[in-house]
């Protein structure tokens, strides 16, 4: 999804990157061992481990090497999907599940259906 959301909303980051991250951030999310009825907390925790990275490094796995994630506008966008993510989870919540959709597609297109 994280790639969907960089191909949408033409997010500058590097998709190494953003599969990097994801890694890092399943190992540690809170929420790993419930069900798939889930997702739509792991997408906004994401987005918000994202926020975090900002202008930090971490490790790539199996090596001594630091990436850093320069802000070419990316954070912004990771910003507005994180806030759009939480407003469609809290459509969901009111059980009002085509304008939840409508939040979804703005992150990542039509590939999610809207009702």
């Amino acid at each position: 999804m994280a790639k969907r959301w960089q191909e949408f909303c033409n997010v500058d980051v590097k998709s190494f990157h953003l599969e990097l991250l994801a890694i890092d951030f399943l190992k540690g999310w809170s929420h790993s061992t419930k069900t798939a009825l889930f997702h739509d907390w792991m997408i906004r925790d994401y987005f918000a481990y994202l926020l975090e990275k900002e202008a930090r490094y971490f490790f790539v796995p199996g090596t001594t090497e630091f990436l850093t994630i320069r802000n070419s506008g990316w954070v912004t966008k990771a910003r507005m999907a994180f806030s759009r993510s939480k407003k469609a989870i809290e459509y969901d919540v009111k059980e009002l599940p085509c304008l939840a959709g409508e939040e979804w597609q703005k992150i990542f297109g039509s590939f999610i259906p809207k009702c």
